[in-house]
């Protein structure tokens, strides 16, 4: 599996990488930088996407990954907005959650959508730039 984390906070994002390896066992875990497009590889199929950055940037991310794989992804949406429910809803995103949240509840979401991810008994070794270069694990 993979996840992607948007965060500009560095505990938010060793918190979320945490919970996401305790939860999926073996998962590749990126972190992308929030400054822009083009910080990750744009064309690679992640299992989870957590977005936790803010305004314009953060609805330009989503509605990006969203359009781009479908519901073949399963975003969650962090925001200190509560306005971008709406928008996390016509996204189809699998969770929302406003700033501040509750840890246990983040850990509920992410356990339910590895539920739902195809590749969660798989573990690829990525290469970095987003290529599944060997399979190392499969259950």
């Amino acid at each position: 599996m993979d996840a992607l984390i948007y965060t500009h906070d560095n505990q938010e994002y060793v918190t979320l990488r945490r919970i996401l390896q305790e939860e999926a066992g073996l998962i590749d875990v990126w972190r992308a930088k929030p400054e822009g497009f083009g910080t990750v590889p744009m064309n690679y199929e992640y299992d989870i996407i957590i977005v936790g950055i803010e305004y314009e940037k953060a609805i330009a991310e989503v509605s990006y990954w969203a359009g781009a794989f479908d519901e073949k992804i399963r975003i969650i949406w962090i925001s200190g907005d509560k306005s971008h429910v709406k928008d996390a809803f016509r996204y189809h995103c699998w969770d929302f959650f406003e700033r501040p949240y509750d840890l246990k509840l983040i850990r509920k979401s992410i356990r339910d959508v590895i539920s739902k991810c195809t590749k969660r008994n798989v573990w690829l070794f990525g290469g970095g730039d987003g290529s599944e270069l060997e399979k190392k694990w499969q259950k």
